[in-house]
């Protein structure tokens, strides 16, 4: 698809229109198995230029009296600060925090000067109202912001979609973990009723954003960031940690089968060892493109862990990790780079480019 809408700002980044003609090129290959060579993403801030004392990470950091364009005005500012290496892009997420889709559903938002957070308000499921209130506070905010977006950065950034989070991350942030631990065995038929309307919801909020999106910008991306043509995102169920396998194959692989089938590009977020014993269910979607491995705190490095890595490109999907250059060496040394993505940092433009040079070669 040819974006509508080129671009409408004077913000000046360092990404030319041959730089996005390659990065359309070499992820196409790549979604489409024809990529026999790692891709490489660095994003890092040019240390050479002076910060943006106003920015904020969470949009719902910025000051309720600032309008859309206000913001996005500090977010231009802070765009030109950052450097795109590899396979890289820029992007901006529609940040307001993990499952924030529940804030239309119910759930109480939180903000601090390092982070925002969702509180559960339902005393029980006969509260919950699992449907997107699009009359809601939030989701004005979120639209207008991604509004303004859109509109001053026409296609020079691929808008990342707001982090709705999976299902059960959503439904735990409207119930309480505890409680909703509890609501599996009390009632175990209402809990897959509330899970189905949130995948539908999940659906109908992902379409919205991805209209407007794909209206203007040249694809989708999910946060890592990857970019595609076509729809991608990261699904997950951070949830799974605290429940079995055969609860994760009742309540979760059904909402990951919608998912997958209705997304061109779908991705699984595996967060932790706590998520192990799920990753054959997950491996088994047959549309399932590919899964991103996280250790956790305290574990060793992502390239530390080749079983889990083989174990997903023996399954036949893409496997994208954070790691330094040099484990990122190591799992191309050991399992080969085809099919991997691997995110690492740099100091300078000039070490990510070495970087990137020697891993696709």
């Amino acid at each position: 698809m040819t974006s509508a809408v080129k671009k409408s700002t004077s913000m000046q980044i360092e990404f030319s229109e041959e730089r996005w003609e390659c990065v359309e090129r070499e992820w196409t290959r790549f979604w489409n198995g024809e990529q026999k060579r790692p891709m490489v993403i660095t994003q890092m801030i040019d240390p050479k230029t002076p910060p943006v004392a106003e920015h904020r990470r969470f949009f719902p950091q910025y000051p309720l009296s600032m309008s859309a364009d206000e913001i996005i005005a500090i977010e231009s500012k802070h765009m030109e600060r950052i450097r795109w290496v590899g396979d890289a892009f820029p992007s901006r997420m529609m940040e307001f925090g993990p499952g924030s889709i529940s804030m239309y559903m119910g759930a109480s938002l939180h903000v601090s000067d390092d982070t925002v957070w969702l509180e559960p308000t339902a005393k029980s499921l006969t509260e919950i109202d699992a449907r997107v209130n699009t009359d809601s506070f939030w989701y004005k905010r979120v639209h207008a912001i991604l509004d303004a977006a859109l509109r001053t950065w026409g296609d020079s950034v691929q808008i990342i979609h707001s982090d709705v989070g999976g299902g059960l991350d959503v439904f735990s942030a409207i119930r309480g973990n505890e409680n909703l631990l509890t609501d599996f065995y009390d009632d175990p038929e209402r809990v897959q009723q509330i899970a189905r309307t949130i995948t539908a919801e999940w659906v109908r909020n992902y379409n919205d954003e991805a209209q407007k999106i794909k209206d203007y910008c040249r694809g989708t991306a999910s946060w890592v960031p990857m970019f595609s043509k076509g729809t991608t995102y990261m699904l997950q169920c951070d949830f799974s940690y605290m429940i079995s396998p055969a609860m994760f194959q009742e309540f979760v692989m059904p909402e990951l089968h919608t998912l997958c089938g209705h997304l061109s590009d779908p991705f699984y977020h595996l967060d932790g060892k706590g998520q192990l014993p799920h990753l054959d269910a997950v491996l088994s979607i047959p549309t399932l493109k590919g899964v991103q491995w996280i250790p956790g705190a305290g574990q060793p490095d992502a390239s530390q862990w080749l079983d889990v890595l083989g174990k997903i490109r023996r399954a036949n999907k893409f496997c994208q990790i954070y790691t330094t250059p040099n484990g990122a060496r190591r799992v191309k040394k050991e399992l080969g780079g085809e099919g991997f993505v691997f995110v690492i940092g740099a100091t300078t433009v000039e070490e990510a480019q070495i970087n990137f040079e020697a891993l696709i070669s």
